[in-house]
């Protein structure tokens, strides 16, 4: 989905002509929070609910789970689940204006 928008991030004239776009669109100031220190939720979640199914609430039925092969590593060193909470105490304490 943003392969589009990466390959216009590689010049200042690229990205100059994004960002006129995004003006003009009126979409310039709006906001969103990306995480730099992205990891593949997907592979965490998709293979079971971990506790009760959570309902559609409009069908009142569990949602599908999906079939595919991704290898499920929830815990441990090789997990990129539980590393959140220990990045941002990093973050802190190497910047401290950080929040």
């Amino acid at each position: 989905f943003y392969d589009n928008i990466v390959g216009r991030l590689r010049t200042a004239e690229q990205t100059q002509q994004l960002i006129e776009e995004l003006r003009s669109g009126g979409l310039l100031e709006e906001v969103y929070w990306l995480c730099a220190l992205s990891v593949n939720q997907h592979c965490s979640i998709c293979g079971s609910f971990y506790g009760q199914p959570e309902l559609d609430t409009v069908l009142g039925t569990a949602y599908p789970l999906c079939n595919c092969s991704a290898k499920k590593i929830v815990s441990g060193n090789s997990s990129e689940m539980n590393k959140f909470g220990d990045m941002m105490v990093h973050l802190k304490k190497e910047k401290a204006d950080f929040r």
